[in-house]
């Protein structure tokens, strides 16, 4: 094959693939979504969103009770690439029945995307990665440097970067798109919901190592959310060590929601 040949060859690479993932997939999620009883109205709904480098049937695998209800929604990342506001407004277009409770459970930047959805009572954001100003200082200095790397090395690489081959969770692998547009998410894209939508309750880990609970706190400017502590690490709810954690904050957090209801 010539030199020129190969050249051709690589820039119908990388432009077909940026077409793709720019104009055509546009950083959308698959939604998978199950019922208990597939001919009835379910009482309960609940909307899984889980954080960097994971997928939400292994996030919220030992959250079992806390988190199950008789509609279960997965909202699972795609190898081709992910955009918050996009896979907010596929999430909003689910039917749900007038009359069920919808609470959505998001895991650090999943929280971009719960406060973009307009059809839920309740949304528990586990260690919530809001804004990149919420971030330790270190990453704020390197993620974004670390970002625009990535982000032009997935151009160069074209499709091949859409191949999920890097291991991140237990049976969770990531592509080098999606993992850069995810770290794009966290570092630098600012145009987020305002602080204060939709937030009803946040747990924070005393052993976070990437984001502040006070900035976060400060961002949501909002004195209704309910806040609890647990000691983790970030986002740690697949981790037997801490899930027990995890679930006994999501249990507290939903008593004190309904007797703040109550009175």
């Amino acid at each position: 094959m010539s030199r020129l040949a190969v050249i051709i060859v690589l820039l119908i690479n990388m432009v077909s693939c940026f077409i793709f993932r720019v104009f055509v997939h546009r950083g959308r999620m698959n939604i998978y979504d199950f019922f208990a009883e597939e001919n009835q109205a379910p009482k309960e709904a609940s909307v899984l969103i889980a954080g960097f480098a994971n997928q939400p049937y292994s996030a919220f695998r030992e959250l079992g009770k806390s988190v199950s209800a008789d509609r279960e929604i997965y909202a699972e990342y795609s190898c081709f690439g992910w955009n918050a506001k996009n896979s907010a407004a596929q999430l909003r277009c689910l039917d749900y029945d007038r009359n069920t409770l919808v609470s959505v459970y998001a895991i650090s930047i999943g929280d971009k995307i719960a406060r973009r959805l307009n059809r839920c009572q309740h949304i528990y954001s586990i260690n919530p990665c809001p804004h990149p100003s919420v971030l330790k200082d270190k990453f704020q200095r390197v993620l974004p440097v670390v970002s625009f790397v990535l982000e032009a090395l997935v151009f160069f690489l074209g499709w091949i970067a859409t191949i999920p081959f890097i291991p991140t969770e237990e049976n969770v692998h990531y592509s080098l798109a999606l993992l850069a547009d995810q770290l794009w998410e966290i570092s630098v894209r600012r145009d987020t919901p305002p602080g204060n939508r939709g937030i009803t309750s946040v747990i924070f880990s005393t052993y976070d190592e990437y984001i502040v609970p006070t900035r976060v706190m400060k961002f949501y400017k909002c004195p209704t959310i309910q806040y609890v502590t647990i000691d983790s690490k970030h986002a740690r709810t697949s981790d037997l060590t801490w899930s027990k954690d995890y679930n006994n904050a999501i249990m507290a957090l939903k008593e004190r929601r309904q007797n703040y209801v109550t009175d």
